[in-house]
């Protein structure tokens, strides 16, 4: 008869963490990643091309890229251990949902850090989502 599982004894979190540390360690992961925070950088979307100088957007742009990753990993670290045997749709919505909370909080804060404690309206970011 085997121990009853336990958060001490699941063998779950170790098994993710590798997972999280084995696609860190990728080099396609990083190359993918700054590929896209270049075409970001250069393309400047939502106001940033004029509200920061190059180098700033790049940064941004890189740090908005890593952090959404790092969300979404985390995420998935985190809560599919909990979901169990749901149902796809129900783990795709419950991360998806998670996700979202949490760059649109890292993104908030980072808008805060960067541009001031002005926060932008839901018209100023369809504004600026068209430029």
């Amino acid at each position: 008869m085997s121990a009853p599982r336990t958060h001490a004894n699941d063998p779950e979190p170790q098994s993710a963490l590798r997972r999280l540390r084995a696609e860190m360690a990728d080099p396609r992961l990083w190359i993918v990643l700054a590929a896209i925070a270049v075409i970001l950088g250069v393309a400047g979307p939502f106001g940033t091309y004029r509200a920061l100088d190059t180098l700033d957007r790049f940064v941004y742009w890189a740090l908005v890229v890593g952090l959404g990753y790092l969300a979404g990993s985390l995420s998935d670290l985190l809560l599919r251990p909990r979901l169990g045997r749901a149902p796809t749709w129900l783990v795709v919505a419950v991360l998806g949902l998670a996700t979202g909370l949490a760059i649109t909080l890292m993104l908030t804060l980072a808008h805060w850090a960067i541009f001031g404690s002005e926060m932008l309206t839901v018209r100023q970011l369809l504004v600026m989502g068209s430029q």
